[in-house]
């Protein structure tokens, strides 16, 4: 049975607990930081159901909704990741961080005096506002960062599907936010409101998504890998075909996450000791 911990005192308390009983040895222990693919509270995402079918692990969760690479790797948060990777023997570190930086207020801004384009030209001008050379260079820090600190460790990312439903809100409910659904009843939508003056099709606005993730996918994640020998990275490009696989625009459903953890649990699994790789299921 999975223990999770987003307080790291208890967190720390739990680590000396497992390592005074001589457990560390036969238990994964997984730092988790990110987006919402690894935090969403509106039912279970990617790492809730890792955990759901880890027979024996321990993770610590710092992530939280809206993440930006840009500032998660940066400053004060990479600081405190570092000293937490140097302090406890982590054996993997999962990272669900970039998407959001290509989101919303980016592509406001982006997109805010453009007329009308293609889908390709609308990328070239992502391209050169240089969002991917940004958001390269921070995973860049995180990965000197935390492998400096903690050289054998093994670190796992992932690309973002293809969304479906352009412009399509999350809905939130009282069960699954609390209160906060009183006042604020949706969240998004992300990507289309902000770019449908210049491109005002559904269609053209999927393709547009499709080279986003794409580029990102080729300028950044590629990239690391090709410099990384520590870093895994999950192509979940086209498994989310069908609209049902979405709840909104950015976020996959209940059961799609639950698929994607198929994927993510083989690579947790491969990347850690051979003593421990059962204990995830």
């Amino acid at each position: 049975m999975a223990t999770t911990h987003t307080d790291f005192g208890k967190f720390i308390n739990h680590y000396r607990g497992l390592n005074k009983a001589g457990l560390l040895k036969t238990t994964p222990v997984i730092l988790s930081e990110g987006d919402s693919w690894f935090s969403t509270p509106l039912y279970y995402n990617l790492v809730d159901w890792l955990e759901a079918r880890a027979r024996n692990a321990t993770f610590m969760r710092l992530e939280s909704p809206g993440a930006l690479a840009t500032q998660m790797f940066d400053g004060g948060n990479l600081r405190k990741l570092r000293d937490r990777i140097k302090t406890f023997e982590f054996d993997v570190l999962l990272i669900s961080a970039g998407g959001n930086d290509f989101v919303d207020d980016f592509l406001r801004d982006t997109f805010r005096h453009a007329k009308a384009m293609t889908p390709e030209a609308a990328l070239q001008r992502v391209i050169d506002n240089g969002r991917y050379d940004e958001v390269l260079r921070a995973y860049r820090r995180l990965l000197e960062v935390a492998l400096k600190a903690r050289p054998d460790l093994k670190i796992i990312t992932h690309t973002y599907d293809y969304p479906q439903l352009m412009g399509k809100k999350g809905e939130l409910t009282v069960e699954q936010v609390g209160l906060v659904a009183l006042f604020k009843r949706s969240v998004g939508d992300w990507i289309a409101k902000h770019v449908k003056r210049v491109l005002p099709t559904e269609s053209e606005q999927r393709a547009f998504a499709r080279l986003l993730i794409d580029a990102y996918s080729d300028r950044v994640l590629r990239q690391l890998q090709q410099d990384y020998a520590s870093l895994t990275v999950i192509d979940f490009r086209g498994k989310l075909t069908q609209d049902s696989d979405w709840n909104d625009e950015m976020h996959p459903t209940e059961a799609a996450f639950q698929k994607l953890a198929d994927d993510l649990r083989q690579a947790v699994r491969a990347a850690l000791p051979e003593e421990k790789r059962g204990a995830m299921g």
